[in-house]
């Protein structure tokens, strides 16, 4: 996939994180957020949609009774 769209493997595989990123976020915060990160008016980063996540499962894992 990497040499039919001329980029690095490291590309696709970094685009292929957000992707699932995104789509944790708008199933646990909604379709809505999810929009305003593609669209840049959340105001948020390819990496702080990952952070966000990221944070989310650590909190998860620390706190599983919530």
């Amino acid at each position: 996939m990497a040499e039919q769209h001329k980029v690095g493997e490291r590309t696709i595989k970094r685009d292929a994180q957000f992707t699932t990123a995104l789509d944790i976020i708008a199933q646990v915060l909604g379709e809505d957020l999810k929009h305003s990160i593609l669209t840049r008016t959340a105001g948020l980063t390819k990496k702080d949609t990952l952070s966000v996540v990221r944070v989310g499962f650590e909190l998860a894992i620390a706190f599983p009774e919530c």
